[in-house]
């Protein structure tokens, strides 16, 4: 735990950057990497892997780090309000536009403009976002003047922007400019090794908040959480964890603490969740996986369960 807070410190102090796996700490030190220069960068990976976390270790790493941080959900805002929240707007600029209001590109002048789910952003928006990277110049909704601006640009998304770009959805030029360097987050389900860590990091985060004095996880919970499939990635085990410290009473959680669905003798202990859209081989990996970690490892009990060989599954495992 000590080696693990020493290396978060020295990522990122604040961020909720934890893993001792290779995927993450491939994922560090890309981050360590790409923080000291100017790029922009687009992160990828399935919602809840923690893709604003990252952005916010990029700009504390960078020369940016005591400028402003400025967020914005590209899909939690009306297609009609994207373009004022960007850029800005003059008084009378639209109906409602009653005092001048500052964009997002003003705010984060000198700093860094995170915008999460970029695919979301209208295509008609997208030709002047592109613009204003290129020329660091904007003017405001209803206004005349061009202001300069100097803002460092990292977006996410979940989808996959090559594809929005053969569909049509996604400019390739803007597509480019932005994706100088990228970064993939992998899912929970990929990094198991990783959840005791994040676990008694949210543990120590919820602690900080409620004054509770939780010490840890006994031994069976933690082979619940590290066995469950995980669709909402560290979001939902960010979720988890909260919900067992509000029911746990003394310092240590335990199964009962634990959703239903994930209780070892609960009504869907025997059930594999996947989310909606997942390629067929990725639910084969995962079911296969589960019923191993159901049956202890067990190889032989598994592969009579499923239906095959040893072998076949000696081949799948491989």
């Amino acid at each position: 735990v000590q080696l693990l807070r020493r290396r978060l410190a020295a990522l990122a102090p604040g961020t909720d950057m934890v893993g001792a796996g290779p995927a993450m700490q491939k994922v560090f030190e890309l981050v360590k990497k790409v923080a000291a220069s100017n790029a922009s960068v687009v992160i990828g990976g399935e919602s809840g892997t923690g893709k604003e976390v990252v952005a916010r270790a990029i700009h504390g790493l960078s020369p940016r780090r005591d400028k402003p941080f400025v967020a914005l959900n590209c899909s939690a805002i009306p297609a009609t309000l994207i373009e004022s929240e960007l850029f800005g707007a003059e008084r009378g600029a639209f109906t409602g536009a009653d005092q001048r209001r500052l964009g997002c590109f003003e705010l984060a002048h000198n700093g860094t403009l995170f915008l999460d789910e970029i695919g979301e952003l209208p295509s008609e928006l997208q030709a002047k976002f592109l613009r204003v990277l290129e020329e660091r110049k904007f003017r405001r909704l209803g206004g005349r003047a061009e202001m300069e601006v100097d803002v460092r640009v990292l977006c996410a998304s979940n989808r996959d922007l090559k594809e929005e770009i053969r569909r049509g959805r996604f400019r390739e030029d803007l597509f480019f400019r932005l994706g100088v360097f990228s970064i993939q987050l992998p899912p929970l389900k990929e990094r198991r090794e990783d959840v005791p860590p994040l676990v008694h990091h949210f543990i120590e985060k919820f602690n900080a908040e409620t004054g509770k004095r939780v010490q840890g996880v006994t031994p069976a919970a933690m082979e619940v959480l590290q066995g469950y499939a995980w669709p909402g990635n560290i979001r939902e085990l960010r979720n988890t964890v909260e919900r067992a410290m509000i029911l746990a009473d003394g310092d240590v959680l335990t199964e009962e603490h634990l959703p239903p669905e994930m209780q070892p003798d609960g009504p869907e202990a025997a059930a594999l969740r996947l989310p909606l859209g997942l390629a067929l081989d990725e639910v084969e990996k995962d079911y296969i996986l589960a019923t191993l970690q159901r049956n202890g490892g067990n190889k032989a009990r598994t592969a009579e369960l499923l239906g095959i060989s040893e072998k076949t599954l000696y081949n799948k495992l491989n």
